[in-house]
C-alpha cells in the first residue's frame, strides 16, 4: 500500500518499500509491486520519482 503526503502544497505517493515519491499513484503502486517482487527497483519506474 503507497502513502500519500503533502509536500510543498503538493500531493505525492510513497513506495513503501524503497520510500521513493512520485507524483502518480499508479507509478506508485508499480514501484512497489516490482520492490516487493524483485527486491531492487527498476531504472525504468525510478525515472518519475520525483526529487
Amino acid at each position: 500500500m503507497v502513502t500519500k503526503t503533502i509536500n510543498e502544497n503538493k500531493a505525492l505517493f510513497e513506495c513503501d518499500e524503497c520510500h521513493l515519491k512520485f507524483k502518480d499513484q499508479s507509478r506508485a503502486e508499480e514501484c512497489e509491486a516490482h520492490c516487493k517482487e524483485h527486491n531492487a527497483c527498476k531504472i525504468d519506474i525510478i525515472n518519475y520519482a520525483e526529487k
